[in-house]
């Protein structure tokens, strides 16, 4: 008797907890679940909302397993770019610089050179080579220029977020570590407006147009305020989490890419391999933010709940008491909100043109 009058009492909390948005309203079938077993209907939605996190959280994973299918028809194509044959061509005492260049625009290849890996490693732009490039693919003749260039450090070439990158094969080898931790996709923020998060992934999902975008030297901050100019989305920059990470608003930034998507074009602008912290970038309120990871985890972050009815955590238990409120209502309001941020970047993730293969 003592256990219904607490289910009882605890339902006005409840309701008015639910009418501003929290929990929901405890329906007839929670509240005779309740009733059977003994337990505050607290307890109940509880354990429902936890089953319901467990259920999203797959969701999400099956959606992302199925949006991989597009990164790797990406990077096939590329790699199929890469097959093709090279034009007949002989360099005789070029800079290793023009050579790189004139195969990018013959073959209408992008690439983003790391010259100061190669410039630590003893390789300048403007070493002399005499190359002959006749009847091979694109792939083994920037491999032979790669390989006459690279006596005094072993150089290669990678696909990474997309793009191809040209360095020192120790450099490379550390950029694919850093890329496994960097831009992975942190979950998205708090989305008041879930169809303005809606527009900016197709956005960021979408082809860069103009097709193009070049950058020669230019300060990071411009280079990422053209790109917000051109891709027509507010790109919203935390500069003083970069400056912790030992990157500034004036450093310097070189590239040339075309035909990626505008995700992959931020992740390149991003991608800096000697930075203290890796950065990233996350939707907060529906617009991209440039951070660091760090940062954004901060923000973005949904801590998850175990499978189970979990213990009450020390500061679970301060809340409750300092409330006046039950723990379990104070864990309910947790799973609650980590469910409906989680139906977010469901609801996000579910853009039809995001799950579509190319070809056949």
């Amino acid at each position: 008797m003592s256990m219904m009058r607490k289910t009882a009492a605890s339902f006005p909390l409840l309701l008015a907890m639910a009418v501003f948005g929290q929990v929901p309203v405890p329906d007839t079938i929670d509240e005779a679940a309740a009733q059977r077993r003994g337990v505050p209907v607290e307890q109940v939605q509880l354990e429902n909302a936890i089953r319901e996190n467990a259920t999203l959280k797959k969701q999400i994973a099956d959606i992302k397993d199925r949006l991989s299918i597009v990164n790797s028809d990406i990077d096939r194509a590329i790699q199929i770019k890469l097959n093709q044959d090279l034009p007949e061509w002989s360099a005789d005492n070029l800079p290793l610089e023009k050579i790189l260049d004139r195969i990018s625009q013959q073959n209408a290849m992008h690439w983003i050179i790391h010259w100061k890996a190669l410039q630590a490693g003893g390789i300048e732009g403007s070493m002399p080579l005499t190359v002959n490039l006749q009847g091979v693919s694109i792939r083994a003749g920037l491999n032979a220029v790669l390989s006459a260039a690279g006596e005094k450090a072993p150089l290669d070439f990678v696909i990474i977020d997309h793009v191809i990158h040209i360095s020192t094969k120790a450099d490379l080898a550390a950029c694919l570590a850093a890329s496994k931790a960097n831009l992975t996709g942190l979950p998205a923020g708090p989305q008041p407006n879930a169809d303005a998060a809606r527009k900016v992934e197709d956005q960021l999902s979408a082809v860069i147009f103009p097709a193009e975008f070049v950058a020669e030297n230019q300060p990071l901050e411009r280079v990422i305020n053209d790109l917000s100019d051109q891709a027509h989305l507010k790109l919203s920059v935390d500069w003083d989490a970069l400056k912790t990470a030992g990157v500034e608003r004036t450093d310097l930034v070189s590239l040339d890419v075309r035909d990626i998507p505008l995700r992959s074009l931020i992740a390149t602008i991003l991608f800096r391999p000697d930075a203290q912290s890796a950065l990233d970038f996350a939707l907060i309120d529906g617009a991209p933010r440039i951070s660091t990871r760090a940062e954004l985890a901060k923000i973005a972050a949904v801590v998850p709940v175990p499978a189970g009815l979990p213990a009450p955590t020390a500061a679970e238990k301060a809340a409750a008491r300092s409330r006046a409120v039950s723990v379990m209502q104070v864990q309910l309001e947790g799973v609650v909100q980590g469910n409906n941020t989680l139906k977010n970047q469901l609801s996000d993730l579910k853009g039809p043109s995001k799950i579509t293969r190319t070809g056949g």
